[in-house]
């Protein structure tokens, strides 16, 4: 526009081909496009009909399970019927046989039993007490066993009473001098003291009665003491 008269537009002479190069240029892209896009699209597609696929198979297990927990789990598990008892035999009841017939006969008097007396108690035995004929300690059971005299009370005649060799002194009842030393029990025992089982009293190498016919002292050294008036 000039001085406010305005002046027609230029035009610039129309591009014949232009066109044509635009529809040539658009497919190419349109095609790179296509396969720069078609990548993308597939993958997704892929992990849509994954999901499609979980959820099918989740429905039909959940599906599955309700199924079973509610018809099959539950239900009653038939029972076989136990076999009809046999019925018992009838039972026939015996008749008895009727007992001969007996005459009546006459009653008898019953027999007379004698009165039987009662036992007697017989009295208690009495303790019998050992027998000691000769009292000399020894009963006669036992001086049978041992070979004395049940009447005589020193068998041997040594000055000592059966009763008293076998408790006492340990002597030999049959034998007036049981050491053999000369001097008979009862002089060992009751006159030199000595030990009338043991030969020699004192361990001196002589015999009790050989220190005593000498003059010494069976029970020790020296000679026996003078006896007194």
């Amino acid at each position: 526009m000039a001085g406010g008269i305005m002046m027609p537009k230029k035009q610039e002479p129309e591009d014949i081909f232009g066109d044509l190069e635009k529809a040539a240029a658009e497919p190419a892209l349109g095609e790179s496009g296509l396969e720069e896009a078609k990548p993308s699209g597939g993958f997704m597609r892929y992990v849509i009909y994954g999901l499609v696929g979980l959820v099918v198979v989740a429905v039909l297990a959940l599906g599955g399970f309700f199924f079973y927990s509610r018809f099959i789990a539950t239900a009653p598990v038939a029972q076989t019927p136990a076999p009809p008892a046999r019925p018992k035999p009838p039972t026939i009841p015996t008749v008895p046989s009727p007992a001969p017939a007996t005459e009546p006969s006459s009653p008898e008097a019953p027999p007379v039993v004698p009165e039987t007396p009662p036992p007697s108690i017989p009295p208690p035995t009495p303790v019998q007490q050992p027998v000691d004929t000769d009292g000399d300690g020894l009963t006669d059971a036992q001086e049978a066993t041992l070979g004395t005299n049940a009447n005589a009370a020193d068998t041997d005649g040594d000055g000592l009473p059966d009763g008293e060799e076998a408790n006492t002194t340990r002597t030999d009842p049959l034998r007036a001098d049981t050491d053999g030393d000369g001097l008979t029990d009862g002089d060992e025992v009751k006159v030199w003291k000595t030990n009338p089982t043991a030969a020699d009293t004192d361990g001196d190498t002589f015999t009790d009665g050989a220190e005593v016919q000498n003059g010494y002292d069976p029970n020790g050294p020296g000679k026996l003491p003078t006896p007194t008036p």
